[in-house]
């Protein structure tokens, strides 16, 4: 038979950690496509090898660095770090030339390190290619610019697109071509933002002083999605606070929004190697603080928290709604623009939609530019092009 790796792990491993991938999938955001739990994977781990890539990326970057932790040795799981760190700043929007030049030795030393670890036999070409992606991402920006996502999310609809087996090409050509036309033309629909459908009385549900009805079981903001459940009600605050959610209500002075919850009171390093887990706002978080209100609208981010036993739950920014945008000045017209930082590629070139003076068959208005630049929207050929562009002020989180 084939020959056991001498870091393979153990059945009864195995078994621990499918049991803590079934667990964490109750604490997954419902912003993620894909979440582990005994449903959709009855082992997990042992079904690696047909895992989608939403699933890889999601125990890389989030879910891998609190359950291989105890369970596989500390310098593979020091060695997994190393990979998940630089791709997490890999990630990052509009990062430093210095931040470039750390993710880029941290891949070195991964790549190095690989074969030490687990032979020659398994340096493949995917594991050489690690360490150019720093080079790329000073090229063309953050990872999430040129990943292969979108294409591998087109691929089903591609296929439906084909109803014979006769010139193939020609009919996806055709109804590719018919799709930009109807889409080009078709507004897209704003999504709702406000409360969920569900909303609630008091019932069960914690209340200060300063809040009434109604009250509410979920939220949808422009960046994500609010709900008093375990996966979804864990947010950052723009003064720092790491907060859990367990209602949603009205300000009895100005009907404005507030969230009740407690906040974390002891925020530590979850890992120091190879950084400190703190600068990329990743914290081991404990102690509860008492009942307290926030306000809605000073809500910076959503995040993920992770309980790793009774009293500690990993919190972990979620990268994909991250969002920031920088002041810059476009060469070419001497105009000054606010931009996300996903258009940025490298520090002297930046994607903008075509305009009505760039005499293009397909161009759009400014109000359709306003709102992909509030949405963030990718970068694509079809509707814009680079242009040189220096860097005046940011990155300006929302």
């Amino acid at each position: 038979g084939v020959k056991r790796h001498k870091l393979a792990l153990p059945n009864n491993l195995i078994s621990v950690l499918d049991k803590k991938l079934n667990e964490i999938g109750q604490y997954i955001p419902v912003e993620f496509q894909r979440a582990p739990n005994v449903n959709s994977r009855q082992h997990p781990i042992r079904d690696a090898s047909r895992w989608k890539a939403t699933e890889l990326r999601q125990i890389l970057l989030y879910t891998g660095m609190v359950v291989f932790r105890d369970i596989v040795s500390k310098e593979v799981y020091e060695h997994f770090l190393q990979l998940c760190v630089a791709i997490r700043l890999l990630s990052t929007n509009n990062i430093s030339s210095d931040i470039n030049n750390y993710e880029k030795s941290l891949l070195n030393h991964f790549v190095m390190s690989f074969a030490n670890i687990y032979g020659k036999s398994y340096m493949s070409h995917n594991i050489h290619i690690i360490q150019h992606l720093a080079d790329d991402v000073k090229k063309f920006g953050s990872l999430n610019n040129f990943s292969a996502f979108e294409f591998e999310s087109y691929m089903q609809p591609m296929k439906k697109k084909i109803r014979t087996g006769v010139k193939p090409l020609q009919q996806l050509i055709r109804r590719y071509s018919e799709d930009r036309i109807f889409f080009s033309k078709k507004e897209e629909p704003n999504k709702p933002i406000g409360p969920l459908n569900v909303q609630c009385k008091f019932k069960n549900r914690p209340i200060t002083i300063d809040g009434c009805e109604p009250c509410y079981a979920g939220w949808t903001t422009e960046k994500f999605v609010l709900k008093i459940n375990k996966a979804d009600n864990c947010v950052g605050m723009i003064n720092g606070d790491i907060v859990i959610i367990e209602n949603i209500v009205t300000s009895k002075l100005n009907e404005n929004i507030l969230i009740i919850g407690r906040k974390f009171e002891k925020l530590e390093h979850f890992f120091n190697i190879p950084c400190l887990s703190k600068l990329l706002n990743i914290t081991a978080a404990s102690e509860l603080s008492h009942l307290q209100s926030w306000m809605l609208n000073n809500i910076k981010e959503k995040m993920m928290h992770l309980p790793v036993d009774n009293k500690t739950s990993i919190i972990i920014p979620l990268l994909h709604l991250q969002s920031s945008w920088s002041v810059v000045l476009f060469t070419s017209t001497n105009e000054v623009q606010h931009v996300p930082d996903n258009w940025l590629v490298g520090t002297d070139k930046c994607w903008f939609p075509y305009l009505k003076t760039d005499c293009k068959e397909k161009f759009l208005s400014a109000s359709q530019i306003s709102k992909m630049i509030k949405k963030c929207a990718e970068q694509n050929n079809e509707d814009g092009t680079i242009h040189i562009i220096t860097k005046i002020a940011g990155p300006f989180c929302k």
